[in-house]
């Protein structure tokens, strides 16, 4: 596997993980903030809404007008943004609006991470290469499902999006040295 594949799975292995820590346990945050199932509801609704929308205008841009290193970095950098503002959210619009960022975050990372990785596929061994990535990201995230709750029921919901926020800021740095590859 070249590096630029590795750099590639090692930043969504991360990111991942990071969404994973809260997947399973998303609805019982909203209940904390005083929200019912409908919240719960319309607010992943919206994060998936957003993301499905904006995904193939954003995938257009950055097959003419951006470079896709660029955009993967930005977008971490919008994820981690987004996780520090979920520890301000005390009702349901304050986290509509959280889950629009997260949506656009991911809309940008998406479509330039799925052409990096298909671009920088070892001819003949695609199939194994991308069941590294399901299996890096399937793995990440049952850890990290399991760790979610641990950590919310040991210190809080606070303490998860401080390290969500650090595991997408490792897949920034990742993304990082991406683009520093890129420009040599």
């Amino acid at each position: 596997m070249n590096i630029k594949l590795k750099l590639l799975l090692y930043a969504s292995v991360f990111g991942n993980f990071s969404s994973g820590l809260l997947g399973p346990i998303y609805a019982l945050f909203v209940q904390n903030i005083g929200g019912n199932v409908m919240v719960a509801s319309i607010s992943f609704a919206i994060y998936t809404a957003v993301f499905a929308l904006l995904t193939t205008f954003i995938g257009k841009l950055e097959d003419t007008k951006f470079n896709k290193e660029e955009t993967v970095f930005i977008g971490y950098l919008i994820l981690i943004i987004g996780n520090l503002l979920f520890l301000f959210v005390q009702r349901a619009l304050h986290l509509y609006l959280v889950q629009i960022l997260m949506g656009i975050g991911v809309a940008i990372v998406a479509p330039a991470w799925e052409a990096l990785y298909s671009l920088a596929l070892d001819k003949g061994k695609e199939s194994s290469e991308w069941s590294y990535w399901n299996m890096g990201t399937g793995l990440a995230i049952s850890i990290a499902a399991f760790l979610g709750g641990m950590i919310v029921s040991y210190f809080g919901f606070k303490l998860l999006f401080i390290i969500m926020a650090a595991f997408h800021l490792i897949s920034a740095v990742i993304a990082a040295r991406l683009l520093r590859n890129s420009k040599k």
